[in-house]
């Protein structure tokens, strides 16, 4: 009895090893296969072949990579994607927004995460003081870089300094305050504000208030645009339908209230700020 004992032992192990590798290697099948997102709508098709992809900066972004689109009758429209950057998520992590629409009129739409990989995000580096001169401010940001005083970069090391945009705010004669901006192509902003000293001729805007501090009775009505006296671009004249007014006045509620008025050139160049101080009164109006 024991020779045939030994062999169907031997076939019942071989069997049991059988299984184990069988079910190894749908394991691993499925480990290796990639995550799929899909949005449908009949037969048309949206898919993101993984959920997250890494960007390290040193080749030109493709959002498109491992994305794919089909219409109901099965032809291919991934070239009518639309992905772009979304403001949501973190600077290292940042949400990838898909649509596409079908022939049908349908949308389809998905999200991935895009991973950014030693990125720090945009910088912009100063050397001061800065001492410019009127002539100076036509062509402000190739000067300085012409100076060796300006540099910005987009966050993976790339040069983008002429991508830096400024606007400058008058502080007394010959003296501004110069705000440096960069939005980057991943939607990160870096901005820096400098001191600087013009001289020349320099033609700035203007912004005016009828007075500085108000007062008026509860309940009576405010019209904030009634206290602009003047807003003013040598380039085009009156600009004071673009001034841009922030903050609120309750004049039901005696107390003090402060209003800022703001307006651009209409290069956008220059700003000019003014602030009114109101105070609502507990007499009544009437």
């Amino acid at each position: 009895m024991k020779h045939k004992i030994i062999p169907f032992i031997a076939g019942a192990a071989a069997l049991l090893l059988m299984v184990v590798l069988y079910g190894s290697a749908v394991r691993q099948d499925q480990a290796a296969a990639p995550v799929v997102e899909t949005t449908a709508a009949g037969q048309q098709s949206l898919v993101i072949d993984t959920p997250e992809m890494v960007y390290d900066g040193y080749t030109a972004l493709n959002l498109m990579d491992g994305v794919t689109a089909t219409d109901v009758d099965g032809q291919d429209i991934t070239s009518q994607v639309n992905a772009v950057i979304t403001g949501r998520g973190s600077m290292n992590r940042k949400i990838v927004r898909y649509s596409v629409f079908t022939s049908a009129g349908e949308e389809l739409t998905g999200e991935r995460t895009l991973v950014m990989k030693n990125y720090t995000g945009p910088q912009i580096y100063i050397t001061g003081p800065l001492e410019l001169t009127a002539q100076d401010l036509s062509n402000l940001v190739f000067v300085l870089q012409e100076r060796g005083q300006i540099q910005a970069d987009d966050g993976f090391g790339q040069d983008v300094t002429d991508q830096v945009t400024w606007v400058r705010q008058r502080q007394s004669m010959g003296n501004y305050e110069i705000t440096f901006g960069l939005t980057n192509a991943y939607l990160d902003t870096a901005t820096v504000d400098v001191q600087a000293a013009v001289t020349g001729d320099v033609s700035d805007i203007t912004l005016t208030l009828t007075q500085n501090n108000v007062e008026i009775p509860r309940g009576s009505e405010f019209i904030p645009q009634s206290y602009i006296a003047e807003a003013t671009d040598p380039a085009v004249g009156s600009i004071a339908d673009r001034v841009q007014v922030t903050g609120t006045v309750n004049v039901n509620t005696p107390g003090d209230y402060s209003v800022v008025y703001t307006v651009y050139s209409l290069d956008t160049t220059q700003v000019a700020r003014a602030l009114l101080h109101v105070r609502v009164t507990g007499d009544a109006n009437g």
